[in-house]
């Protein structure tokens, strides 16, 4: 998908967003972060639970990850952002949960 570029017409409805190691670089945060919010945008039509998205994220530049955090909370849509971090053996991974 090419979020620089998205129109909200490409996919169908969807309630669920599963991706990995999609953050990674800084110029394309915010393409990235306005296609979340675009997809996660409540729909009139929409019966039943809220749009939700799972992001898994290596940490290998952490200003790059505060950055994607920053668009989304800062969009009009005022996402709701949750993480955690997990251990792997060569490194760490950020869990977002965001809706």
């Amino acid at each position: 998908m090419d979020w620089t570029n998205f129109q909200l017409d490409q996919i169908e409805d969807t309630d669920l967003v599963v991706a990995s190691d999609v953050v990674f670089d800084p110029v394309l945060v915010p393409s990235l972060a306005c296609t979340l919010q675009e997809i996660l945008r409540p729909k009139k039509t929409r019966e039943g639970p809220k749009a939700e998205a799972f992001i898994a994220c290596k940490v290998r530049n952490e200003s790059t990850l505060e950055l994607f955090e920053h668009h989304l909370r800062d969009g009009e849509q005022g996402l709701k952002l949750c993480q955690e971090e997990i251990r792997v053996p060569d490194g760490t991974v950020r869990l977002y949960t965001i809706s």
